[in-house]
């Protein structure tokens, strides 16, 4: 860390490299397609490596990245504001990819044959469009909170909100996430 804010190149493209696939995951759940989740990371990259000499306290490196992620996306969406959409080309890399149960900590969940990577990719849509149905702020808390494994407290540092107002806006989300997901869970058993 140090060592790329002093300038060195090839300690930020380490960084770089280690924070990419977590910005990506970021980037699908909130824009919800490939071509703004790499631009997100692209950007978010770009700009922390503008100023990570600014940085004062380098072991807050995952809250300050977070933080810039965040606002490169609302900054995207003020522009667009436009509902994201998924591409047959995200369809084809979600089914390739690891699975949603996966990516939820539960790797033995499911199976590895094709009905399963079929299963994998509607649950993986459910929860996209779940996610979408939410307000921007609820949204964007349980994405950091459940997909990228932030605290209350770096969420509340993130978007400059008290942590009880972070805790707010994640249980009303994951409610409505719970109602909205529910019965199309329930009848797929």
């Amino acid at each position: 860390m140090k060592q790329a804010a002093s300038g060195d190149a090839r300690a930020f493209d380490l960084l770089a490299q280690q924070w990419w696939k977590p910005l990506y995951r970021m980037g699908m759940r909130l824009a919800g397609n490939r071509e703004d989740a790499e631009d997100i990371c692209q950007e978010t990259l770009a700009k922390a490596h503008r100023s990570l000499r600014e940085l004062s306290d380098h072991r807050k490196f995952s809250v300050w990245l977070h933080r810039i992620a965040l606002h490169v996306y609302q900054d995207r969406r003020r522009r667009e504001r436009s509902r994201p959409t998924v591409s047959l080309e995200v369809v084809r890399e979600e089914v390739e990819s690891v699975s949603l149960l996966e990516r939820l900590g539960r790797p033995d969940a499911m199976g590895g044959g094709p009905s399963d990577d079929i299963e994998a990719w509607e649950l993986r849509q459910m929860l996209q469009e779940a996610l979408d149905t939410l307000p921007e702020e609820q949204r964007e808390a349980i994405v950091l909170r459940e997909f990228q494994g932030l605290s209350t407290t770096e969420i509340a540092e993130i978007m400059g909100v008290p942590t009880a107002t972070v805790r707010t806006r994640i249980f009303y989300g994951l409610r409505k996430l719970h109602d909205v997901l529910s019965p199309p869970l329930g009848r797929a058993r």
